[in-house]
């Protein structure tokens, strides 16, 4: 859903969502944004040959995986363990000065 979107509507994309979910509103959504994913979902799923092979949390999801993971966590992950989104990042760096 967040395919050809800027930033700025991308957030404004998120806060709707995130309404909803406060509703009670499931959503289930697919996407290759996995920054996007590692931010907003409850639950995470990877897809192949038209089946689930594993659905985790976020954080347990990303932190995991080698190929489908966020570029925060590509560039920290052999400093902090389980650091999926540029927040997570910065704050395990101002904790750990």
């Amino acid at each position: 859903p967040t395919k050809g979107i800027d930033s700025f509507f991308k957030q404004k994309f998120a806060d709707i969502m995130m309404k909803l979910k406060e509703r009670g509103v499931t959503i289930i959504m697919v996407s290759h944004d996995v920054e996007f994913c590692a931010r907003y979902a409850d639950l995470v799923s990877m897809f192949f040959d038209g089946g689930i092979v594993t659905t985790n949390t976020p954080k347990r999801f990303f932190s995991r995986n080698s190929f489908y993971t966020t570029a925060a966590n590509r560039m920290s992950r052999h400093v902090f363990t389980n650091a999926i989104t540029n927040e997570d990042v910065i704050e395990l760096c101002q904790k750990n000065r």
